[in-house]
């Protein structure tokens, strides 16, 4: 009887998930019926032959150390880190001038408010960026903490959520190495997901373009206070939800059903050291070119 219970609930789990994950992926299969992904369906019966209590999510996860550094302890939900970036010259690298966020759960209950970090740039602004997107006066931004002073507030801030979530995230990640390097800083290491390649992946929208454009596509309206960045970390974390609920699913099944549009600043800060920028060395042409010069001199000379 104890068995059939659990048989009957594990079923149950498989065919819920089985069509969350087409819901979510119409035109693709369901990720665990692939052919490379036979280890993870057999997991999903892992449980009925087990006697200790079991963390069903952990078996449908593609990654099970993934899940284990997400969720440490059972029963917690995850954090997510909603955050966007404004740079005051785009020559300087790593000049940030404000680092934007909001935190919020996995039903997207919001844990932190919405709040802009001014930093000082400690550089020249670009002429563009002071006179279209500086959304503060400018003596009140270089009156502010450098990025050296805010550090640890940031690194406290990332290392408190589970992944963080940009749009176009490649360049604030970026900037932000830039920024550890600039003052000499260890890098900061997180997990981020980047919604502009979520995006990208559906079906729906494909004439929409930017972050403010996917979000009047997504959500039906305008994002307020674009170009600061508190204002697109809430216009992202607005994207992010009206996809959850599109397609019924979370933004833990969001991360799971497109692992590509996810990624960990550790695995490049780990290339980088273990790849060292080589020596640039002439090209063959020209070597055979100048050869053929010396040839040519000789013969005049002769």
């Amino acid at each position: 009887m104890r068995f059939l219970r659990k048989l009957a609930f594990c079923c149950i789990f498989i065919i819920k998930h089985f069509l969350a994950f087409v819901n979510i992926k119409t035109q693709k299969s369901c990720k665990f019926l692939k052919k490379d992904n036979k280890r993870d369906f057999f997991y999903l019966f892992k449980p009925l032959f087990c006697k200790k209590r079991v963390d069903f999510k952990r078996f449908l996860c593609y990654n099970g150390d993934q899940y284990d550094r997400c969720i440490q302890k059972k029963g917690c939900t995850m954090k997510f880190l909603f955050f966007d970036m404004e740079f005051a010259n785009g020559q300087v690298a790593g000049s940030v001038y404000s680092l934007g966020y909001l935190m919020t759960d996995e039903d997207f209950h919001i844990l932190m408010p919405q709040t802009d970090l001014l930093i000082d740039p400690d550089c020249t602004w670009n002429e563009y960026v002071e006179q279209n997107i500086l959304a503060y006066p400018k003596e009140e931004v270089e009156a502010a903490p450098s990025f050296f002073e805010r550090y640890e507030e940031i690194k406290a801030l990332f290392d408190g959520a589970d992944v963080a979530v940009g749009f176009a995230v490649s360049n604030d990640t970026r900037a932000l190495r830039k920024a550890c390097e600039r003052y000499g800083l260890e890098p900061l290491t997180f997990r981020y997901f980047d919604t502009e390649k979520l995006c990208r992946k559906m079906n729906e929208h494909k004439e929409a373009h930017g972050l403010g454009g996917y979000v009047k596509a997504w959500c039906g309206e305008e994002p307020d206070n674009r170009h600061r960045s508190d204002g697109d970390a809430y216009a992202t974390m607005m994207l992010l939800r009206a996809i959850c609920r599109s397609k019924h699913a979370t933004p833990e099944m969001m991360l799971l059903a497109y692992p590509e549009c996810a990624g960990d600043t550790s695995q490049k800060t780990q290339k980088i050291k273990q790849n060292p920028v080589k020596q640039t060395r002439a090209p063959k042409k020209r070597r055979h070119h100048r050869k053929k010069l010396q040839l040519s001199q000789t013969q005049d000379s002769e």
